[in-house]
């Protein structure tokens, strides 16, 4: 059971990992266009938040069965992904003129923390 759930977590990161370089091309591609990111953009950010949310739940089941990762790095990019995105909202919120900057910057990040805990597994 435990290797299922190693699996599936695995898996889910390189889906995560997809989706969010996804959502930074799109949002790399309006601003660039000077637009507004298409309509999909707020959901796919938010099913990449239930996504993270997810993913940090299945880790600590897993770190609750025993199963460590392979460095203890692994569990402080989760805890970066977990926040990434919710520093972003409340750094808008206090500057909202650079928001389009905030959010490209901070969904990159958040590309790049995910990157680091699929290479620290």
């Amino acid at each position: 059971m435990q290797a299922l759930l190693v699996d599936l977590h695995l898996i889910l990161g390189l889906a995560l990992l997809a989706l969010v370089a996804s959502i930074l091309g799109l949002a790399l591609v309006a601003v660039l266009a000077g637009r507004q990111p298409p309509k999909v953009y707020v959901p796919l950010h938010r099913l990449a938040a239930v996504m993270v949310g997810l993913q940090v739940a299945l880790g600590a089941v897993l770190l609750g069965a025993g199963k460590r990762p392979g460095t203890v790095l692994h569990l402080v990019y989760a805890l970066a992904a977990l926040a990434a995105m919710p520093v972003v909202r409340l750094m808008i919120r206090g500057n909202p003129g650079h928001g389009r900057t905030y959010q490209v910057a901070g969904t990159a990040l958040l590309l790049g923390v995910l990157f680091r805990l699929v290479t620290t597994g």
